[in-house]
């Protein structure tokens, strides 16, 4: 028994005469029903026939199998003896479709999430990608890493676990005292470090808590509406109608769900990575105090309590307890 399956590797060597493939297919008939000390003999000289044929060449006899799937001191050679130029680490670029997810994105592509996510860190919401958006899609797995100042090849071998070799070659990099501070070199291979992980994946995945509504305030200093004050407004508000479903922006654990001068009705939800999202001012709490949520999951209403001068959500985004600024993490509504 036999498999036999074409295979145009190389498309500068189409017009090569098909005697490599007839060659091939006697000798795979051969080797299936030909004595032992005549089978030896085939299967000693199959490579070379199959290193200058565009033919797959397959059997169940294990001799052949090893003997064809070897690999020479400078290139891999495939199934047949053919010629496997090892790829080179190439980035293209792609846009953005309707319906497109980054998890989505990185499976057709035969990647993982850390690949995609560290090839481009200005990524801010890993949930909503934007149509036309242009991301950077490397031709295979590993992630992307700035050398720091005083780090040397050695110590990012040691941190990702990826011999110097591999880094050195992926990187095109002749000598290892080439690698300067503030360079982007790829890793191949390698998945985030937990350092990185927690810096571009920790507040990633925040979706906007309200589907609709305007932008009626931003985050940072503003003239108070109460008296007039510059004061430092530390989330964003969103002016809904009053009743409007308010979702968690991220899976998390409800830590305070109650009543809080100034924001009136509020809930706070505690999410892994030091995150911690508010929303204020609503009509009605839904969720209790140790409740754990998932995203999108309805938590609230819009309303009007505390210290407010019309229906809107006040929505804060914290890490470790400091206010960040939410545009940073969600798209923002237009103003009315």
């Amino acid at each position: 028994m036999f498999i036999l399956e074409s295979k145009s590797y190389n498309r500068k060597k189409r017009g090569k005469s098909h005697v490599g493939r007839w060659i091939l297919c006697f000798l795979a008939l051969l080797v299936t029903f030909s004595p032992p000390l005549l089978r030896t003999q085939i299967v000693s000289s199959a490579p070379q026939i199959g290193m200058g044929s565009d033919l797959l060449l397959t059997t169940f006899i294990p001799q052949v199998h090893q003997q064809i799937c070897q690999v020479s001191s400078h290139n891999e050679i495939g199934v047949g003896g053919i010629e496997v130029e090892k790829p080179s680490f190439e980035i293209m670029l792609y846009t953005v479709q309707e319906g497109d997810t980054l998890g989505e994105i990185a499976q057709r592509r035969g990647l993982n999430l850390d690949t995609i996510i560290s090839a481009n860190q200005s990524i801010r919401n890993i949930s909503s990608l934007r149509v036309g958006q242009r991301l950077r899609i490397p031709n295979q797995k590993g992630v992307f890493h700035k050398v720091k100042k005083g780090q040397t090849i050695s110590n990012i071998s040691s941190a990702y676990k990826i011999s110097v070799e591999k880094i050195l070659e992926a990187n095109d990099i002749s000598k290892p005292k080439d690698l300067l501070a503030g360079k982007e070199i790829f890793i191949p291979g390698a998945r985030l470090l937990p350092s990185a992980k927690e810096y571009l994946v920790g507040g990633i995945g925040f979706i906007r808590p309200v589907s609709n509504g305007w932008f009626s305030s931003g985050y940072g200093y503003r003239r108070d509406p109460f008296n007039g004050k510059i004061r430092f407004h530390t989330g964003i508000d969103i002016g809904c109608y009053q009743g409007t479903p308010i979702r968690a922006s991220k899976s998390g654990k409800v830590s305070f769900s109650g009543w809080i001068s100034g924001y009136g009705n509020t809930v706070i939800i505690k999410h892994t990575g030091g995150y911690s999202t508010k929303y204020a001012h609503n009509m009605r709490n839904l969720v209790a105090k140790g409740t754990y949520v998932r995203q999108g999951q309805v938590i609230a209403l819009v309303g009007n309590t505390g210290r407010s001068i019309g229906s809107h959500l006040h929505f804060e985004i914290c890490k470790n307890g400091c206010p960040v600024n939410p545009a940073s993490f969600i798209s923002i509504p237009s103003h009315r």
